[in-house]
């Protein structure tokens, strides 16, 4: 069994690209519903709601950037989810670069099925990060 590694050009395709743009999308309405729905007036106006909805891409950061500066006990939490999150979406991505030793058809599907999973790991890790800074 013999292993190549793939060029990037044949990696990335443009499902790679829709499959990340959809769950930035969904994961961004999904915050900003959230920072918008919980907590009393009080709560909601020290929200940093734009911040936390434009930071979604930070991953398990997201709610540190929803608690703003002085929060730093979020911002520690986030780099408690950083290791597993980051670790599967960097998986994901080093997936995309092995050449599988079986059909080209089965091998494209596990290579999506990881960067969905790697993305999907980034993205709960901001909704974690927002239920601890919300809690």
């Amino acid at each position: 069994m013999h292993f190549h590694m793939r060029t990037l050009q044949d990696s990335f395709t443009r499902t790679h690209g829709l499959i990340a743009l959809g769950m930035l999308a969904a994961f961004t309405a999904f915050t900003l519903y959230v920072c918008c729905s919980q907590g009393s007036q009080s709560d909601l106006r020290e929200r940093h709601i734009t911040a936390a909805t434009l930071g979604v891409l930070s991953g398990p950061f997201t709610g540190a950037l929803a608690r703003g500066p002085s929060h730093h006990d979020c911002v520690q939490f986030g780099w408690k989810l950083m290791p597993y999150c980051g670790g599967l979406l960097a998986a994901a991505c080093g997936m995309q670069l092995v050449r599988f030793p079986f059909r080209h058809h089965d091998a494209e599907l596990i290579r999506l099925v990881g960067w969905l999973a790697g993305w999907l790991s980034w993205f709960v890790g901001g909704i974690l990060s927002l239920a601890y800074a919300f809690s």
